[in-house]
């Protein structure tokens, strides 16, 4: 949706104009992460969730079944909410929330992309490389991105859902941070 909204302009009258507006929105984010990674010979796969997925053990099974095998062929998996088939009492609402599930049910490590790239300290407009997740929320300010859902707030929430580090870098560091380099990206400690 974010991105069919930024792309396209669309606005929702309803939640079915909505959820058409994820389907849109999640072609063009695939084809920007694609973009991104493909210079550098690395493939991305999408993988649509619902929060249904996460209660069913034998779709936990098929989940980290698929990331797996995902994995094991250099493909960097894509999680987010299937928000055209969720319904507005059974959602995340929020990417973020749902891939520290996984990470949690799963244990995965979890990288999460942002805009600004990690927490920032605005007193010195410097990227904090590590810091404690119950740290990071003094460094917050109240505010998403235009499009986003849930901000840096929902980033450490699903850290503390996750139950472990979470990273959050940027689109333009994504491809250091999946190489190891820690150096532009914030390691959020649990």
């Amino acid at each position: 949706m974010m991105m069919d909204k930024k792309i396209n302009h669309s606005m929702y009258l309803n939640s079915i104009s909505k959820q058409a507006g994820c389907a849109r929105g999640q072609i063009l984010l695939m084809n920007f992460y694609n973009e991104i990674l493909k210079k550098h010979g690395l493939k991305i796969g999408q993988v649509l969730l619902t929060s249904d997925d996460l209660l069913i053990d034998k779709r936990l099974r098929n989940i980290k079944n698929t990331l797996d095998e995902l994995i094991s062929e250099s493909t960097i998996p894509i999680i987010n909410e299937n928000d055209t088939v969720s319904i507005d009492e059974l959602t995340f609402s929020d990417n973020d929330l749902i891939a520290g599930h996984i990470a949690n049910k799963l244990g995965y490590t979890l990288i999460i992309v942002t805009t600004v790239g990690g927490i920032i300290d605005y007193t010195t407009n410097q990227l904090i490389n590590e810091i404690n997740f119950r740290d990071a929320y003094k460094y917050l300010i109240n505010s998403k991105t235009k499009n986003g859902t849930g901000g840096m707030t929902s980033k450490l929430k699903a850290c503390e859902i996750a139950k472990k580090d979470v990273i959050l870098t940027s689109f333009d560091n994504l491809l250091c941070t999946v190489k190891g380099d820690y150096t532009k990206c914030t390691r959020v400690k649990y």
